[in-house]
């Protein structure tokens, strides 16, 4: 046997062992060469049967059930009830706090409006139910700083209200 035909057996013997290729006796019958030949010797494998798996005819989301009465919205509805005793000609804004600075953030008011002799009754849409809400009722006197009152989402209601009186 050459030199060439060595090195070349032995490459190919590795490049079968890292390739997966050479180790099991399972479903392989090793044929070889006659002696004093120089043939190398072969292995031929049968690949066991592949078996499908059964999958249901829906997967992941598709897969979940709703109950039909859940609508996939975050949007919380609070029913403003204020009705405070004021002055002709006061007014009412509803805006957004941020516990984390202790402000109202007048930016982001959902209502303003005059005080009526019924008060305020207004549904208001939030976009989330993690928004907190300061209403400040503003009175026409001189250095006047207005009442706060503060609402927060309740998760044991039904209803979202925000009731001053």
């Amino acid at each position: 046997m050459n030199k060439y035909s060595f090195i070349s057996i032995t490459l190919g013997a590795m490049l079968l062992t890292a390739c997966g290729g050479g180790g099991g006796s399972e479903g392989s019958s090793p044929v070889s060469a006659p002696s004093g030949s120089s043939q190398t010797s072969t292995t031929t494998t049968t690949a066991p049967p592949t078996t499908t798996p059964q999958v249901p005819e829906e997967e992941g989301a598709g897969a979940l059930l709703i109950d039909t009465d859940f609508t996939l919205s975050v949007d919380v509805t609070v029913s403003l009830d204020i009705n405070p005793v004021v002055e002709q000609g006061s007014c009412l804004t509803v805006c957004s706090y941020d516990p984390q600075y202790d402000r109202v953030n007048r930016q982001a008011c959902i209502f303003r409006g005059p005080i009526g002799d019924d008060g305020v009754r207004e549904d208001v849409v939030l976009a989330h139910m993690d928004t907190e809400l300061v209403a400040e009722i503003w009175q026409t006197v001189e250095n006047y700083q207005p009442a706060q009152y503060r609402w927060s989402y309740e998760p044991s209601s039904v209803e979202q209200k925000f009731i001053v009186r």
